[in-house]
């Protein structure tokens, strides 16, 4: 599948124009078949009004409707394909709240209960950080501290230097 972009200026009506371009711009819509396309959308509202908008400007009585889903549609879509479980993923807003509330009452907890949430926070950002740089293989499996304190220290160096 290629990926094709148009841009479209803030002044227009973006999905009259989009219908337009794809109208104008996908193999087969002469013959009435968008199949071929995925079109992602912010909302549910968007998609369906844009289905509207392609059947309105291509004039004929049936067309078929390229794939017109949001972008957390396909994003769900994507990972049921790939065998990935979101069920047990907390939603990113309450990462640290879950983890906070599992803080609190830790007996080494310098700072007691008030400080769970801060060091949740603190938590939660630096495990995304490791996810980012592709380094939980590091951080999940080894029982040897000493490279993560390495690499602790390069990072805290770079840091004081710039």
């Amino acid at each position: 599948m290629s990926r094709h972009q148009m841009p479209v200026p803030f002044a227009d009506d973006l999905l009259v124009r989009v219908a337009g371009l794809l109208l104008a711009e996908l193999p087969g819509a002469d013959q009435g078949d968008l199949a071929e396309a995925l079109v992602l959308l912010p909302s549910a509202r968007a998609c369906r009004d844009l289905g509207h908008h392609l059947l309105e400007q291509s004039g004929r009585d049936a067309l078929l409707l390229p794939r017109i889903v949001t972008d957390s549609q396909w994003a769900d879509e994507r990972g049921s394909a790939l065998g990935l479980d979101d069920v047990s993923l907390p939603d990113d807003r309450i990462r640290a709240i879950l983890l906070g509330h599992r803080l609190r009452g830790t007996d080494w907890l310098e700072g007691g209960d008030a400080a769970a949430p801060g060091l949740a926070e603190a938590f939660v950002s630096f495990f995304d950080e490791v996810r980012r740089h592709h380094l939980t293989d590091r951080i999940l499996v080894s029982d040897d501290a000493e490279p993560l304190i390495e690499l602790a220290r390069a990072a805290d160096a770079e840091t004081v230097a710039a």
